[in-house]
């Protein structure tokens, strides 16, 4: 796999004397979705997936009850740790819950690999229900599009309308990234960063598709549907995580900065020491 990052993200990154490096705090009650598939246990290269347990204190699990569905546990794939490989075919995975909490505020970071990044596809997308789980309306998701370019979709209220921002950079297939999506009205933000650098930004105000109408009914990984059409998202999965609330730019470098130490910095093997 390609390790590749953006030369001024690296020179920003690399500023460490100015940047806080943490993983995000459990303790933080906004936290509300850590996947890590670093964290998996008792999975060898290949297996199929059937849960992807919630770091958080949530328990906000990713299931997939039909084997048929199932991704596979990837040993070893960029700088050591593992990833969720979808096939683009049937795979998916499925939180079952509202995990915002009716909020209107949100914060989603992905470390994603895509198969294909030049097709229209969603590696998140969450989903909301009307009068009946059946009657499934669109959310919010994280997606490339034709142009292989990042985007994050947004519906708000009642009315199902849908809004885009868009980032600029065309990502190559095999080239992991990490994105991250803030949204808040107040005070009103809606950015997008890829690889550490702003990529897009709007000043779109709404609800995140609940306006006491609908509520989030899951977050999928790796599918989303259109109209009656299931579309399914081919590539790896290493870590997601999601807040309720936009983040500050401090916390999302800090962040940002723990992921690229652990998943593009090369790791020294330790000296050996002649005695």
């Amino acid at each position: 796999m390609k390790k590749q990052w953006l030369v001024l993200s690296l020179l920003t990154l690399l500023s460490v004397s100015a940047i806080m490096i943490a993983a995000p705090d459990i303790n933080d009650t906004a936290l509300k979705v850590w996947l890590d598939a670093s964290t998996i246990n008792g999975f060898s290269d290949n297996d199929p997936v059937d849960i992807w347990l919630d770091q958080s204190t949530n328990g906000f699990q990713a299931e997939q009850i039909i084997s048929a569905n199932r991704p596979v546990y990837k040993a070893n794939v960029i700088n050591g740790n593992p990833v969720i490989r979808f096939d683009g075919i049937n795979d998916y995975l499925r939180i079952n819950s509202d995990v915002l909490d009716h909020n209107n505020e949100l914060t989603v970071i992905s470390v994603v690999n895509q198969a294909n990044s030049s097709i229209d596809a969603r590696w998140i997308n969450a989903r909301a229900w009307q009068s009946s789980t059946s009657d499934y309306w669109p959310n919010w998701s994280m997606q490339s599009n034709a142009l292989a370019r990042t985007r994050f979709f947004l519906f708000t209220g009642m009315t199902n309308t849908p809004h885009a921002i868009e980032g600029t950079t065309a990502i190559a297939n095999d080239q992991f990234t990490i994105t991250t999506t803030r949204f808040s009205n107040s005070p009103i933000q809606w950015n997008i960063h890829l690889d550490g650098q702003l990529e897009a930004s709007g000043s779109k105000t709404g609800n995140i598709g609940d306006n006491g109408f609908r509520t989030t009914h899951s977050i999928d990984l790796g599918l989303y549907y259109l109209s009656t059409a299931q579309v399914y998202w081919g590539g790896d999965i290493a870590e997601i995580i999601i807040y309720n609330r936009a983040i500050s730019d401090v916390e999302r470098e800090s962040i940002e900065s723990y992921l690229y130490n652990k998943y593009f910095v090369e790791q020294e093997p330790p000296l050996a020491i002649e005695l």
